[in-house]
């Protein structure tokens, strides 16, 4: 962890500070995992981050509506993360696009599952890169 600035409050970077102001809409869980991952390094999982699977993965896409601002964003990207089988996620407010890497065992559908679980509509749009 970092060192303690004045009052014993670590410092916050401006990139960090606008993360934490992006996630106001984020459900607790993902807002906890979210700090976890600022301020230790930690994703909340009990997982290692360092011992991430690597290997060959394959990618989808969706398209996301139901989303208002960029916290939404974060929020289907904090879920993603959380989903089993799920190696990385990026999610556009401004392009209602979200963009998952996943591992050779992992479903498309269950990531779909994930966002409508958050209460958006999903529509399967194929990865960014065949486009």
């Amino acid at each position: 962890m970092r060192g303690a600035g004045p009052g014993g409050v670590a410092p916050v970077a401006p990139r960090e500070a606008a993360t934490i102001k992006a996630m106001k809409h984020t459900a607790p869980a993902a807002l906890v995992a979210t700090l976890l991952t600022i301020v230790a390094g930690c994703d909340g999982t009990g997982r290692d981050p360092a011992a991430r699977v690597d290997g060959p993965t394959w990618r989808t896409g969706f398209r996301v509506e139901g989303m208002h601002c960029g916290g939404c964003a974060e929020a289907i990207v904090a879920e993603l993360n959380e989903t089993p089988g799920v190696r990385s996620a990026t999610c556009s407010f401004e392009t209602k696009r979200c963009d998952v890497e996943l591992l050779p065992t992992a479903r498309a559908d269950a990531a779909a599952a994930a966002i409508r679980k958050l209460g958006y509509t999903v529509t399967p749009d194929g990865p960014a890169d065949s486009k």
